[in-house]
């Protein structure tokens, strides 16, 4: 049965927040714009969605297939894409812009660090790309988050 996924901001300026992924779903994890840095003479526009260049959009569709690849011995089940939803954006200057992307297959979840500055933390190490288990613990500079899933 699918479940629904749940991560939680443990530790940082946002404690408390939370963001939920139904299956084949994904969203971007990333820092909000300093907007004390621009002048009084500029417009912002803020959206719930960071931008995603070319190279990072082919970057997160090769690791997507490859890890579906791997996870089935059925290739009719493979999926193609995910529909990305609004992005996850924190307040926390040690995260990069585009930091990492969660994503839910309808099977498992996973995390997919997205070349940051700081790197991605599940549960105490440096990953690439890590497959999320009940309770794991995700570390994004100085924000900690805790995942959860429960059924629809």
């Amino acid at each position: 049965m699918a479940k629904r996924a749940t991560v939680t901001v443990t530790k940082g300026k946002e404690k408390g927040r939370k963001v939920v992924l139904e299956p084949s779903t994904c969203k971007v994890i990333g820092r909000r714009i300093d907007l004390g840095s621009l002048g009084n003479d500029q417009t912002v526009i803020v959206k719930d969605r960071l931008d995603l260049r070319e190279d990072e959009i082919l970057k997160i569709n090769s690791i997507l297939l490859a890890n579906k690849i791997g996870q089935f011995e059925d290739f009719s089940k493979l999926e193609s894409s995910f529909r990305r939803t609004g992005d996850f954006i924190l307040d926390d200057e040690s995260i990069s812009r585009l930091h990492a992307m969660v994503f839910h297959t309808g099977e498992y979840v996973g995390i997919i660090d997205l070349a940051s500055t700081n790197g991605t933390i599940v549960d105490g190490a440096k990953i690439e790309v890590a497959r999320l288990a009940e309770g794991s613990t995700i570390r994004l500079g100085g924000t900690s988050m805790v995942f959860n899933e429960t059924e629809l």
